[in-house]
């Protein structure tokens, strides 16, 4: 029998080799994305909790107060459960754009298109359809998020509802509620200027809407009468929060990681063609419409709830004159102008506007040192008449006309190129980490609770 022996050990000290791969530079950043996208999820998981133990709280004690059996509150309270399991479900289902029936193209902007929509149900919407690669391109990341989390946490008939947000490789996608009236600037082309009386309307209930919105802690940068619409009550809505930006403290780690992650998107030549070779070649101005931007953000600050409130002067100039009041051929001219606005303002003689307006406007065109804010123009006397405290007490001045609910006569009409309706993919996985947690459904009313209440 042969006798297989092993090697002996050496007693030698063998290094071990052992290598060590550095991470590349987009592994780091799905990384910390995903790092930021669990923290903030269970933040939010967090906080609908404790929604949900105050809307338990509130309808025990409705209950209380009501007169039922204990056989009909059991049976409400079910209902009630039942409604949570409901919305829980809703949340894990995926939306996709091929969920949609689209009806006609409504709205166009720098980075998106604006469609009519319905679901399955039959349900009207409008789909703000946003370009990935131009929102990387023209550095709007952090813009694009602002928007989304404007519309995820206003609870208020100032702003357009959001139902949903959600995304695939190219788009990210917002699904609205439509609002059939249209914009301001339709309703102004129209009939030139607004009598004084729609004139008041119409600006107090932008007042209100601005100060909700500086009260989130957001500057809304593109006030314009194109970002208002009106609602079918004749009631107004704020729109387009595409450029608006927070005064709030910065999250520079955040910053630094959507920064990041834009400087490695762009460094694809496909996003840069496929961008490139697109007919939208005519974008917005990060800083808004140029003529009614105030002269400070013109100049170089960042824009500021007293730049808001000069677009606001701006809107309520051309409310009364039928044009900005700064306009010109050019946009260079008008940024010009703005800039010289001491020598470039004219109030013209031919239109009779009431003193108490141009004494307003006055105050809100200047430097930004002497504008005046939210309570000195809720208090100023052009705005006598205007119930700030209760808006619905004010009647509305008009009413947009439609002849069924799919009307569309309020909105423009554009021209729809067959792929804007789906774009090839050209967009890399980071895209999807870059835009991390955009997903979101809004929670319904509990339609138990608002019974309950109303029987208090």
């Amino acid at each position: 029998m042969s006798v297989i022996r092993r090697a002996g050990r050496s007693n030698i000290n063998t290094a071990l080799a052992v290598s060590f791969f550095e991470p590349s530079r987009e592994t780091v950043l799905k990384a910390e994305a995903s790092k930021r996208y669990l923290e903030n999820l269970w933040t939010q998981r967090a906080r609908q909790l404790e929604e949900r133990k105050e809307d338990i709280s509130t309808l025990n004690r409705a209950l209380d107060s009501i007169n039922a059996t204990e056989e009909e509150k059991q049976q409400l309270l079910q209902e009630f459960h039942q409604e949570g399991s409901q919305f829980t479900r809703l949340q894990r289902q995926r939306l996709r754009p091929e969920n949609f029936n689209y009806i006609k193209l409504i709205g166009r902007g720098g980075f998106a298109d604006v469609w009519l929509v319905t679901d399955k149900n039959a349900q009207i919407y409008a789909l703000k359809i946003i370009r990935k690669a131009d929102v990387i391109l023209n550095d709007q990341v952090q813009s694009v998020i602002n928007e989304r989390n404007i519309l995820s946490v206003a609870n208020n008939n100032w702003i357009v509802n959001l139902h949903s947000s959600f995304q695939d490789n190219d788009h990210l996608y917002l699904l609205l509620d439509f609002v059939q009236g249209g914009d301001l600037m339709n309703a102004l082309v129209k009939i030139n200027t607004f009598p004084y009386p729609v004139a008041r309307f119409f600006a107090g209930e932008i007042v209100l809407a601005l100060h909700y919105i500086h009260q989130l802690g957001y500057v809304h940068s593109d006030v314009k009468p194109d970002n208002i619409l009106i609602n079918s009550d004749g009631h107004i809505k704020l729109t387009d929060f595409g450029i608006a930006s927070s005064y709030n403290k910065v999250d520079n780690d955040y910053n630094n990681l959507l920064i990041n992650s834009q400087d490695l998107l762009i460094d694809s030549s496909s996003i840069v063609s496929t961008a490139n070779n697109r007919h939208h070649r005519q974008r917005s101005s990060i800083v808004g419409t140029i003529d009614y931007v105030a002269p400070e953000v013109i100049l170089g600050e960042a824009p500021s709830v007293e730049s808001d409130w000069w677009s606001f002067g701006v809107i309520l100039y051309e409310f009364l004159y039928g044009f900005t009041p700064f306009a010109s051929e050019s946009k260079q001219e008008t940024a010009l102008r703005i800039v010289h606005w001491r020598k470039s303002l004219r109030i013209p003689a031919s239109q009779r506007v009431p003193t108490v307006a141009l004494d307003l406007i006055r105050k809100l065109l200047c430097d930004k040192e002497q504008r005046i804010g939210f309570d000195e123009i809720i208090a100023h006397p052009f705005f006598k008449g205007f119930d700030f405290n209760n808006y619905q007490a004010n009647k509305p001045p008009m009413r947009p006309q439609v002849t069924d609910p799919l009307d569309t006569q309020h909105f423009d009409e554009f021209t729809v190129v067959p792929e804007e309706l789906r774009a090839a993919s050209c967009l890399s996985k980071l895209a999807s980490f870059a835009f991390l947690g955009f997903s979101f459904k809004a929670k319904p009313q509990s339609a138990v609770l608002a019974k309950v209440c109303n029987h208090c």
